[in-house]
């Protein structure tokens, strides 16, 4: 198990790496999809402070080590789905 200071650090690199993305992408759909890019960029903010905070909470009664796997699975889950939107907007 990693430490909470390089899960925070991976969840803001992958975040970062997102929303370059969705601003690439961006130069390469028509201005009427804009909206869509707004609203990815945004969801991709939040989940990252989603996260990060949820890192510093653990949920009580659950085991610390369960409790990670669970985060980062979700984690990974809501990445891939922001990536696929990415992907559909060409």
């Amino acid at each position: 198990m990693a430490s909470k200071r390089i899960l925070k650090s991976n969840i803001h690199e992958i975040c970062s790496k997102l929303f370059t993305e969705c601003i690439a992408a961006s130069f390469n759909i028509p201005k009427e999809s804009n909206d869509n890019i707004g609203s990815l960029v945004f969801s991709i903010s939040e989940m990252e402070k989603n996260f990060v905070k949820r890192i510093n909470h653990i949920q009580p009664g659950m085991k610390p080590q369960a409790y990670f796997k669970d985060l980062i699975e979700k984690f990974n889950s809501q990445a891939i789905e922001i990536i696929d939107q990415i992907y559909n907007l060409h």
